[in-house]
């Protein structure tokens, strides 16, 4: 499997509700910058999407989205997936 591909597929986990619409998905937090110690750290996802027309329209609105495997009751750490999503 790709990086690429890991990447999907761990999109597809948080059922982000646009993933036919993505134009960009990148990694973020600390393997962006060349910090990541294998095995420590979480895998932060950042990617821009096109809005459905619902969205473009106003008829629904939703200016970003995220997404933990950690919820809210804990902090992000190993091996915490983290999705943020926002429109062009």
């Amino acid at each position: 499997m790709t990086r690429s591909d890991q990447l999907v597929s761990a999109v597809e986990q948080s059922q982000f509700p646009y993933l036919d619409r993505l134009i960009h998905l990148f990694v973020g937090g600390s393997e962006l910058h060349g910090a990541k110690v294998k095995d420590t750290d979480d895998l932060d996802i950042y990617g821009v999407y096109l809005e459905p027309p619902t969205l473009v329209l106003g008829l629904d609105k939703q200016d970003f989205y995220v997404w933990s495997t950690a919820g809210n009751e804990r902090r992000n750490g190993p091996p915490t997936i983290l999705m943020c999503a926002r429109t062009r």
